[in-house]
């Protein structure tokens, strides 16, 4: 029982990851100050698992990764703290993005707090689409809940698994979202759903709502008629999918939207409601497996020299960021990667990641 002026204590989920060194025995020193650490209780420790290194400099060698649970009455901002001064005293070097390490300590839940600041991010951006951050996570903490998408980690680890191999492009710009899609399709050799017959053959364009006019969005159905669609769905096996890679398109925020689980009552939502998008969402439509959300500033608020050359200077977003967010952040939308900006390589290389993060076998 906690008596009165003693801080609350929140249960938490922190990921180790490393690949360099002995890592067993980093883990093993990781671990060991993490039971010392003042304010805080040890209540458990995942299996160690070895993944493939997802994004950064080739030539990797492959990660441990692992998970442990603890109470603690430090607050957010203590705790990441204390995580950060464990990393250096284990010799941890922050130079290069998703470079090679000896131990990272990520703080991915403090209860159902959420933190949002320069310093710090809880739950951490991108635990809902990385199978090696979530499938040691499920070995301790599979009935905890991702408070930004509504799913337990055990539901978010079960559809990275079993979803279909689908992945949709979004932003608040049409053409960014053209661009990055059809890179995506380019680095996978994925096909691009727009493109294919059965789209075509539908007439369907979820943009804006324009699909309630123009034709329908593909069913589970019209994949199935499709053998190189079928390939890609749910009901296929995962052992018989490695190494295929995911059918990509571009679908309008306001469509991923009526994915959601909790419609709301506002201007994009009166949208949602007016194009018919909800009532398209809940007709066995293909739901993706991963969104890569493009949170792009309006083209016409940047510097010349940094907008890429297929894009207009004088583009402008259909709707604000916040607005976007709007669409997006909801339970019962799915995992997403959010990527910002409009530095070509760092967009695509985020999206790639995120992919490869979802399927593995994309990445080896």
């Amino acid at each position: 029982m906690k008596l009165p002026g003693e801080a609350p204590v929140a249960r938490c989920l922190i990921a180790l990851g490393s690949n360099l060194g002995d890592r067993r025995s980093i883990f093993s020193q990781a671990v060991h100050e993490l039971s010392n650490l003042s304010s805080c209780q040890l209540l458990a420790r995942s299996r160690w698992a070895e993944t493939t290194p997802i994004g950064g400099p080739s030539g990797q060698q492959s990660f441990l990764n692992g998970a442990v649970l603890l109470d603690t009455s430090l607050s957010p901002f203590e705790l990441a703290g204390a995580l950060r001064a464990i990393e250096l005293q284990l010799g941890r070097k922050r130079v290069v993005r998703w470079d090679a390490r000896t131990i990272d300590l990520d703080l991915l839940l403090y209860g159902d707090r959420l933190v949002q600041s320069p310093e710090l991010t809880v739950p951490h951006p991108r635990m809902s689409f990385r199978r090696f951050v979530l499938e040691p996570a499920c070995d301790i903490a599979g009935d905890m809940c991702l408070p930004t998408v509504g799913w337990t980690l055990r539901q978010l680890l079960r559809h990275l698994q079993f979803a279909t191999r689908y992945v949709v492009v979004t932003a608040p710009e049409r053409a960014w979202s053209e661009r990055v899609a059809n890179e995506i399709c380019q680095f996978f050799s994925s096909p691009r759903l727009e493109s294919c017959e059965l789209s075509r053959e539908l007439g369907g364009d979820l943009w804006g709502g324009d699909a309630v006019e123009s034709g329908d969005w593909p069913t589970v159905a019209d994949w199935q008629r499709s053998p190189d669609l079928a390939s890609r769905l749910s009901e296929v096996p995962p052992i018989e999918k490695e190494g295929i890679p995911p059918v990509v398109s571009i679908l309008s925020p306001e469509a991923l939207m009526a994915f959601s689980s909790t419609p709301s009552s506002g201007p994009v939502a009166q949208k949602v409601g007016q194009f018919g998008l909800r009532k398209w969402a809940e007709e066995d439509s293909v739901r993706p497996a991963l969104v890569i959300a493009l949170e792009s500033p309006a083209a016409a608020d940047l510097p010349a020299t940094s907008i890429p050359q297929e894009l207009p200077k004088s583009l402008s977003p259909r709707m604000s960021l916040d607005e976007f967010r709007e669409c997006l952040d909801r339970p019962g939308t799915g995992p997403i990667a959010h990527i910002g900006g409009y530095d070509f390589h760092e967009v695509l290389s985020g999206a790639t990641a995120a992919i490869q993060a979802v399927w593995p076998d994309l990445a080896q």
